[in-house]
């Protein structure tokens, strides 16, 4: 919307304004009981006062509301691209080359140039390699949450005699 327009669409709305106050208060005196800003409230938002809820309008809601019904989705592990795992495993090896150049490059590019240097076939070996790792640490983390488990049990099976707890208190106070 340009300003003229903006400008032309004020102007029209503060006519109509005004066509309604001289027709609805004609003969009256600005400041009596008949023309004061608690009529003019009354005619022309039917004694709405900031504050009030407007029906048909839906309040929205508190953000601490809208958060807590979102759900987060569980973000599932993805493995590595080959591209990526091979940055990873050589990160230590290229930033030393890296501090031997005259000018040093974004350690990304570094690694890009190095990749495209490589032959389909290795290319395919880091993947697979990048893909074993994954498999690999998925397994490990399956086994550690198992431990875990496992460990919980043991804790619980553990039973200790009511005398260890009072020499335990004991100690304490004397210490």
């Amino acid at each position: 919307m340009s300003n003229t327009q903006f400008a032309q669409n004020v102007y029209d709305f503060q006519m109509e304004v005004f066509a309604q106050l001289l027709s609805k208060f004609e003969g009256k005196v600005v400041g009596s009981d008949e023309f004061n800003l608690d009529s003019l409230k009354e005619e022309f938002f039917d004694g709405y006062t900031p504050g009030d809820t407007v029906k048909g309008v839906k309040e929205p809601k508190a953000k601490k509301e809208l958060k807590e019904k979102k759900e987060k989705k569980e973000k599932k592990p993805r493995a590595l691209s080959g591209y990526a795992y091979f940055g990873q495993q050589n990160k230590v090896g290229f930033n030393k080359e890296m501090e031997t150049m005259d000018e040093k490059p974004k350690f990304v590019s570094f690694v890009g140039k190095k990749w495209k240097a490589l032959s389909e076939d290795e290319k395919n070996k880091w993947g697979e390699k990048a893909k074993t790792a994954f498999e690999q640490s998925q397994k490990d983390e399956k086994d550690e949450d198992v431990k875990d488990v496992k460990d919980v049990k043991d804790v619980k099976d553990v039973k200790v005699k009511d005398e260890d707890v009072k020499d335990e208190k004991d100690e304490e106070v004397k210490d």
